[in-house]
């Protein structure tokens, strides 16, 4: 069987909290932003999208490392992380 991509949900923050992440890309790049929103992580978030439905805006700033995807939007001030899991289908 084919794997499918998902997509889990590890945070979603807005607002002040959402700064605190801009902070961090700002002053250390995208691997210190990533390590502070994976400090949410925990097992058995919720599956956000399927490969061909995206799980962010289309208006959203994407960084993707690994298997890791922070979407951002720093004008409406906020930043999610999800996680790509496999899937078999």
């Amino acid at each position: 069987m084919p794997e499918q991509n998902l997509y889990r949900s590890v945070v979603y923050l807005q607002n002040e909290a959402a700064e605190t992440v801009f902070r961090l890309l700002d002053s250390g790049g995208p691997n210190a932003a990533l390590g502070y929103l994976r400090e949410f992580e925990t097992e058995g978030n919720e599956i956000l999208a399927s490969s061909n439905t995206e799980a962010w805006g289309r208006r959203d700033t994407l960084i993707e490392l690994g298997d890791f995807v922070i979407a951002m939007n720093r004008k409406l001030r906020y930043v999610s992380l999800a996680r790509k899991t496999n899937l078999r289908s």
